[in-house]
């Protein structure tokens, strides 16, 4: 079984979802508060707060958000 640093991959999907949120913000301030982008930003953010619950039970620091 390969070794997995579990913090690396949580640091990368919370990356991930920050990253995707900015990019749904980006849309939503060119285009106004329309669906689908309304809702998927909020699913973005509540991804982000569930990484961030387990990094924090784990242990584990959270970066700033970069995006």
């Amino acid at each position: 079984m390969p070794n997995i640093n579990l913090e690396a991959v949580l640091l990368e999907a919370l990356d991930d979802e920050r990253k995707a949120e900015a990019t749904y913000g980006a849309v939503i301030e060119k285009s106004g508060k329309v669906r689908p982008f309304i809702n998927i930003i909020e699913a973005e953010r509540r991804h982000s707060a569930a990484i961030e619950r387990q990094m924090i039970r784990l242990g584990f620091a959270i970066p700033a958000n970069q995006w």
